[in-house]
């Protein structure tokens, strides 16, 4: 049977079978994106035989942002994800598709239940995939065999808004391992700017060995006060500190979750400024609807997916379609920020008004 494509009015028909001789009209889906599997490339069976380095997080189409789980703190692509892995070590807010070196894993986020320990930032807790959910612009798993924690996240381009799902506890934590990059730190920074709010930058690179860095900064801002603040450098963890600056920072806060065990919170990130992260998230992420942030990427989503028409083949045969043209859109990445601005490779900040810069 042969199959076609239809894009932008072109039709590419590519046979099947040397026998034959009709093609079947493309159809045209309302919703592409449901069709998509995000885990493919991952390792999962049956999907793809091997991991070629996708990550399974929530994104939009060539977004500033993808927070997606990373399964070990070595991995040594740029996903961050192994489908057989078995732990969560965070949801990191920068990810690459099948670079074959490590990169990315910038300010990986974790919730966790008790006590923070003496060792947060190797804090990771268990999943399992028949818990896990993944579409474009969204992501979800419970973490924990016993007091679990559900993780919902999605995304608009530079921000992400998270809605975490705690047992009955006091000590229901978020966990900044702002030096959790995947290469390795230079230099990271958190400050508690409010009872509510934290910033703080990382920078990292050398990507491949090319010894180039990047800075990336973030705002994250939560829908109620904390009931704590503490934070990490190196070894030392100390409850209280609300600023950390080094090679190895980290932060937590933490909530009473006893009646009400919904926290939500958003992120911006930018690579110019803390002030841009911010600015980022109030433009594009004024509200605290999870819904309407799905709503939208899944729009997007489909807006672009629903440009390519195809016809012939199974279920089967489209949903491999589908998967392999959004992978093709993951990259490259807008790194302008919404007023224009973006860090230049020759390491200045420039502003463009007439059109949005890439890079990746």
């Amino acid at each position: 049977m042969a199959a076609s494509v239809v894009i932008g009015g072109l039709v590419s028909v590519a046979a099947a079978s040397a026998s034959a001789s009709t093609t079947t009209a493309p159809t045209l889906f309302s919703d592409p994106s449901s069709l998509v599997n995000p885990l493919a490339g991952t390792g999962a069976a049956p999907v793809a035989p091997g991991n070629v380095g996708e990550f399974p997080g929530a994104d939009l189409p060539f977004g500033m942002i993808q927070w997606s789980p990373d399964t070990a703190p070595d991995r040594t692509d740029g996903s961050g994800y192994a489908y057989a892995d078995s732990h969560i070590y965070g949801f990191s807010l920068t990810h690459m598709s099948g670079t074959g070196c490590a990169s990315y894993g910038d300010i990986p986020v974790l919730p966790t239940v008790g006590p923070i320990g003496s060792n947060p930032e190797n804090a990771s807790d268990s999943f399992s995939h028949a818990h896990e959910q993944a579409s474009p612009g969204r992501y979800q798993v419970a973490l924990g065999r016993s007091s679990k924690v559900t993780a919902e996240l999605a995304v608009t381009t530079r921000t992400g808004l998270s809605r975490f799902t705690f047992p009955a506890s006091d000590h229901a934590n978020v966990l900044f391992k702002v030096s959790g990059s995947a290469n390795g730190v230079s230099h990271s920074i958190f400050r508690v700017t409010s009872n509510d709010e934290i910033s703080g930058q990382v920078t990292s690179g050398q990507f491949c060995g090319t010894g180039t860095n990047y800075t990336l900064y973030f705002t994250a801002r939560f829908n109620r006060p904390f009931s704590s603040v503490g934070g990490w450098n190196g070894p030392v963890v100390t409850p209280g500190a609300k600023s950390c600056a080094g090679t190895a920072c980290g932060a937590f806060v933490s909530f009473d979750a006893e009646t009400n065990r919904v926290v939500l919170m958003k992120v911006g990130i930018s690579f110019v400024s803390a002030g841009n992260a911010t600015r980022n998230l109030d433009v594009e992420d004024p509200g605290w609807s999870l819904s309407t942030v799905e709503s939208v990427a899944r729009k997007k989503w489909n807006a672009l997916l629903g440009r390519a028409r195809i016809g012939g083949g199974t279920r089967s045969d489209e949903r491999t379609f589908y998967s392999a043209l959004y992978h093709s859109l993951l990259h490259p990445n807008v790194v302008s920020d919404t007023n224009g601005q973006y860090a230049g490779s020759d390491g200045r900040v420039h502003r463009s008004t007439s059109h949005t810069a890439y890079a990746n």
